[in-house]
């Protein structure tokens, strides 16, 4: 290897994505597809590789993502405000606004005993959720999206960064062109130097860009799919919640109907409600972990390191390779110094991409398991008013169970 070739490889690393972080942490895996080609040479499989990674998990992507999902909750909240239309829920409503936590479990416990509802448990994860989505997409479009487009609107951002990923990989197939001519000139081989060097440079900086944003953008899309997921298991408790007691609630109402002992069913009931209802109040008081100024503490961390990795790094690599080696002590003690550097950097952003991968996921399995929680509460519920409907109802006849069917919602589900 040539000192040129063991400095370029020393300062700039392996091409493609063959880090540590992204084998252990990231593992991704694409479909391999190569680009529209727009040049005479195929490109290496290393930098096909990065580039589809980069149009997977891209900035515009993640920003509409999170707005999808703010909707969506929206949309959950706007449900469970109509049908709570009281003083009470508007008191509850206040305490959640000033974040005091304490005042807000003490209002969710007024009304999500065995005989109340799951909203307010409900609302107030939507509301964090909603609350950490908002911020996240002003500072990814603050921070983050301006690095490859003035523009704003959806559509436009979209655009800019395919635009801008096109752009590399038209820079890709000019330098692949201009090492084939450069390797069969005659002459004009000094322009042609200088014209790779610059193509070099551009590529260097592009591919560091993008590199970097998808780094980013992968993070918030395994939110995404979380919040995804968590929304889905919601779904039933905020549109429908009499389907959370199953299929064949005509078959259990028919048995129960014969049965002498409810009471004894409805005391069971209560008191596998009552341990769902402790486990549940002692996994609320890890709301702590979801706190918003960590959030924004790492985010801003992470937007520091990346750039440095994307700007800082390259320059002082472009300096470095200028430079000869072993030409002077004093300039080799001082580029190692600049050459750790780097690599702690990196190293150092390696991390604090963790750190938020850790963050973010953490937070969705508090939410996730909240929802199994509220889900086996609401089912006793649903069971517990069956009970009370039928010991209200003394006689049960198949009219009154058809009809019971249709008034309560079971009818559909009722097979």
């Amino acid at each position: 290897m040539t000192e040129e070739k063991s400095n370029q490889h020393k300062w700039y690393g392996e091409a493609g994505i063959d880090t540590s972080y992204e084998r252990s942490l990231i593992n991704y895996s694409p479909k391999l597809k190569f680009p529209e080609k727009t040049g005479s040479f195929d490109l290496s499989p290393e930098v096909v590789i990065q580039i589809l990674r980069s149009e997977d998990f891209m900035v515009s992507k993640t920003i509409l993502g999170y707005k999808d999902l703010i909707n969506k909750i929206e949309e959950y909240m706007n449900i469970i405000k109509r049908r709570n239309n009281r003083s009470h829920f508007q008191s509850y409503l206040d305490v959640l606004k000033e974040r005091s936590i304490e005042e807000v479990f003490k209002k969710e416990e007024e009304v999500s005993g065995y005989q109340g509802i799951p909203d307010y448990e409900i609302y107030t994860i939507l509301y964090l959720m909603k609350e950490s989505l908002e911020d996240q997409v002003d500072f990814i479009d603050e921070r983050y999206r301006v690095q490859f487009t003035g523009r704003s609107e959806d559509q436009e951002i979209v655009e800019d960064e395919i635009k801008s990923i096109n752009e590399w990989i038209a820079i890709e197939y000019d330098l692949m062109e201009a090492y084939e001519e450069v390797s069969h000139a005659d002459e004009k081989i000094e322009e042609i130097s200088v014209r790779i060097e610059e193509l070099e440079r551009k590529r260097r900086e592009i591919d560091n860009l993008h590199t970097s944003l998808a780094d980013i953008s992968y993070v918030h899309k395994n939110r995404i799919v979380a919040f995804t997921e968590i929304l889905e298991d919601m779904e039933v408790l905020v549109l429908n919640k009499e389907r959370v007691a199953g299929e064949g609630v005509r078959r259990l109402l028919d048995s129960l109907a014969l049965t002498e002992s409810l009471t004894d069913i409805k005391l069971h009931l209560i008191m596998s409600f009552k341990d769902y209802r402790v486990k549940h109040e002692s996994l609320k008081q890890q709301y702590l972990m979801v706190d918003s100024q960590k959030e924004k503490y790492i985010s801003e961390k992470q937007y520091f390191y990346q750039n440095i990795v994307v700007d800082v790094n390259d320059k002082t690599k472009n300096w470095l390779y200028d430079q000869e080696e072993g030409s002077s002590q004093s300039l080799d003690i001082f580029a190692s110094i600049l050459v750790n550097s780097v690599s702690d950097t990196k190293k150092d952003y390696e991390v604090i991409l963790s750190e938020l991968l850790n963050y973010y996921q953490t937070e969705s399995a508090f939410y996730g398991e909240q929802i199994l929680l509220i889900l086996k509460k609401q089912e006793i519920r649903q069971f517990i008013e069956i009970i009370d409907d039928l010991e209200e109802a003394g006689v049960v006849t198949e009219e009154w169970i058809d009809k019971y069917l249709i008034d309560r919602g079971y009818e559909e589900i009722s097979t």
